[in-house]
């Protein structure tokens, strides 16, 4: 189509988006500098649509450790004028989504507090499935009274959706400190999602975490905190597992 050949921002947005949420780093950085350069040349205009893709790179840098790249992103946001509301559902999840690799629970658990159906659906739409996954695995990092609640009411939502499944696994997982069933959540690396299968792994203990450790640092990412890592199974998770942190994101 000759308006997505010369529209790079419009032509790439999705695809980050996509990218960034399944880990195709590589992917991301390069076509982030297609994005920017388009939307310079546009006259960096009011483009609140694009604004997604900009945050979904901003989460990228974020897990990269790259603080002043993240903050850079998170200001084209800001540039491309997008109001609150309106990104509140994939900023939320794209913070939760960083604050957890760099072992902020606590952090990301309070911005993922809010009921979607209390959301505007405008604002929630596609994210509602994340928005839930990852709430219910900050709420078993951090042993929140509610996690084993969540983890139950979002599964029935979730239903039909390996990525958000997995994720609820790995929190009920977590929660009872269960290394072989960390293991089974399996759904991530059939369905492409390079991270989170890398995550999983590093979360849990001996050569499976070197592996996940190693595939991690393979995608250009931070080493994830040592204190978001499972326990060996067989062994509760104390309630001080949250927010011990090597290194803290800049996030707003």
């Amino acid at each position: 189509m000759p308006l997505l050949a010369e529209r790079g921002d419009f032509a790439t947005s999705r695809l980050l988006v996509a990218d960034a949420l399944i880990g195709n780093v590589d992917e991301v950085l390069a076509s982030s500098r297609r994005f920017l350069d388009a939307w310079e040349r546009s006259g960096s205009r009011h483009a609140p649509h694009l604004a997604m893709a900009a945050a979904a790179v901003a989460m990228v840098h974020g897990l990269r450790g790259d603080d002043g790249a993240r903050a850079e992103w998170l200001a084209i946001v800001d540039g491309l004028e997008t109001a609150p509301e309106q990104k509140a559902g994939y900023n939320r999840v794209f913070d939760a989504i960083v604050l957890l690799h760099h072992g902020l629970a606590e952090r990301a658990l309070a911005g993922l507090l809010a009921e979607p159906e209390e959301m505007d659906e405008r604002v929630v739409w596609v994210w509602r499935h994340w928005y839930l996954a990852l709430r219910a695995e900050a709420a078993a990092l951090t042993v929140n009274p509610e996690a084993r609640h969540w983890i139950a009411a979002a599964r029935a939502i979730v239903a039909g959706n390996p990525i958000a499944g997995a994720h609820l696994e790995r929190a009920e997982a977590l929660l009872d400190g269960d290394r072989d069933r960390m293991l089974a959540a399996a759904a991530f690396r059939a369905a492409g999602c390079r991270y989170q299968w890398a995550r999983t792994l590093a979360l849990t203990d001996g050569d499976h975490a070197a592996t996940g450790v190693t595939a991690l640092a393979d995608l250009g990412l931070a080493p994830m905190t040592e204190a978001a890592r499972l326990i060996p199974a067989g062994v509760p998770i104390p309630p001080t597992v949250s927010d011990r942190v090597v290194h803290e994101p800049s996030l707003p």
